[in-house]
């Protein structure tokens, strides 16, 4: 038969213990760990995808040379008329799109060689 010492100290290693481990979950789950790690620093300023050079895409996140490129490429045969006309772009599906639809903007005018 267990004492009463013994079962005092009994609930307090279980109220301890699982304090140990509700407080272990609560820091595992904090929003900047869950955060993709993405070295990628957000444009400072908005970047309009009708006149936006490569090196302007690569600001971007999750935008790197070659998502760059294809952006440019798409854009010279399809004129984007809304942001979410990106998705189209080989590379950029819905979840891309998410991290960079604060930082793209859309012009009324595209820029051509001729109007640059």
């Amino acid at each position: 038969m267990l004492s009463f010492k013994k079962v005092n100290y009994f609930l307090y290693f279980k109220i301890i213990t699982w304090s140990l481990v509700f407080s272990t979950l609560g820091f595992l789950s904090a929003p900047s760990l869950l955060q993709a790690k993405d070295k990628t620093p957000p444009a400072e300023h908005s970047i309009n995808l009708n006149n936006a050079d490569t090196q302007d895409l690569q600001k971007l996140p999750g935008i790197g040379a070659k998502k760059a490129q294809a952006i440019v490429d798409y854009r010279a045969k399809h004129p984007f008329k809304r942001t979410q006309e990106v998705i189209k772009v080989k590379g950029i599906g819905p979840n891309l799109f998410n991290k960079i639809k604060n930082y793209i903007i859309i012009s009324d005018t595209p820029t051509t060689p001729n109007n640059k």
